[in-house]
């Protein structure tokens, strides 16, 4: 931090007269601004005034670092830029998306016994029923990245909403049946559509926790946990585990319940995303 408060002396709107109101730097926390398109080319630091209430903005003199921190992130203190606001603990959110056309099904007995969890711990959870919509798949028509208004252009069916709550979360459950080895159609879609427009938007996605829920009757729950995982790790999420592979076996709906290890692994996953929500909020 020296040799940053070094490369930005001389450079803040204080008079030399006055060294003791010489504004100074306050690291807290390193927050991400690409996903906000308002502040995305700032190119500031936030400096706190260390005798009195007031604050100043410090435009940055140096180039190299300017375009840095345009590109990736700007240093902030306890105070966000105009535009942003700091999310408290006891208003994070997780949203689960039940992607199995059973609304009561296997999959939703597993993503509830994660969200029962981290409602434990204080932290909202909404679980939103996908399966059995009629969705559209990707078209790759790259629209998105032409008008970056964080929607896909097929807006005729409710993925851009389901994306909205992905967008708004701090961390996001993907529940799916396995289907021939893999996930259903409308996780698919979800994941397909929500990755492009995040990418299309700066990462909307980014640093957000994720974790992969998937119901089966015997086998093939690998491949599907698998394909969600593509998801966080391309979008830069931190994709959060549990004491077995998130997954859990049964054929009629709520046998999974019968599922102790299965049950557990769910718990545990709701302790460990609600144990990293509270760190990244940190």
């Amino acid at each position: 931090m020296a040799c940053l408060a070094g490369l930005w002396k001389g450079i803040e709107t204080e008079p030399e007269s006055e060294p003791e109101t010489e504004p100074v730097i306050q690291c807290v926390r390193i927050h991400s601004l690409r996903s906000a398109g308002e502040v995305t080319e700032l190119p500031f630091l936030k400096t706190e005034d260390a005798s009195r209430s007031g604050s100043s903005w410090a435009v940055a003199a140096y180039p190299v670092i300017a375009s840095a921190m345009r590109r990736m992130a700007v240093l902030v203190t306890d105070k966000y830029p105009p535009g942003l606001s700091a999310r408290s603990e006891s208003a994070m959110k997780v949203v689960a998306f039940n992607a199995s056309p059973h609304k009561k099904g296997n999959t939703y007995h597993l993503l509830r016994a994660a969200c029962d969890e981290l409602e434990q711990e204080g932290i909202e959870t909404e679980i939103v029923h996908i399966g059995g919509t009629r969705v559209n798949g990707c078209i790759a028509c790259n629209r998105c990245f032409e008008t970056r208004d964080k929607r896909c252009i097929l807006d005729d069916d409710p993925v851009n909403e389901w994306m909205a709550k992905m967008f708004a979360a701090d961390g996001i459950l993907i529940g799916s049946p396995t289907y021939f080895a893999d996930v259903s159609t409308e996780t698919k879609a979800l994941i397909d559509r929500a990755g492009y427009v995040s990418m299309a938007n700066g990462g909307l996605l980014r640093r957000k926790a994720g974790a992969a829920v998937v119901a089966v009757r015997r086998a093939g729950a690998i491949h599907a946990y698998d394909t969600i995982n593509h998801l966080f790790g391309i979008s830069e999420m931190v994709t959060v585990g549990s004491t077995y592979w998130n997954i859990g076996v049964g054929l009629a709906p709520g046998d999974v319940d019968s599922d102790e290890e299965g049950i557990v692994t769910m718990e545990n996953l709701g302790r460990n995303m609600a144990w990293l929500l509270k760190k990244l909020q940190e």
